[in-house]
């Protein structure tokens, strides 16, 4: 069986990553973080800015719900 394709829908600092990942869980989707371990270990590194910031994927099936979710949070 294929898997479905993953799709970067945020590229950021982990922590801002964590969050949004967090809020796709509790509204059943399936989201992955790449690079999260090395935002713990050299945040500078993945920082805005930085040279590899944290990424939030979700399979193509669900980017537009998640996108739509996302959409509602507020930066600050």
């Amino acid at each position: 069986m294929n898997e479905p394709k993953l799709i970067v829908i945020f590229e950021g600092p982990s922590v801002e990553a964590e969050m949004l990942k967090g809020l796709l869980d509790a509204n059943n989707i399936t989201a992955y973080l790449n690079d999260a371990n090395l935002g713990r270990i050299a945040p500078w590194y993945v920082s805005p800015g930085g040279i590899s910031p944290v990424k939030l994927l979700v399979p193509e099936t669900e980017v537009e719900k998640a996108k739509a979710i996302l959409d509602g949070v507020s930066p600050e």
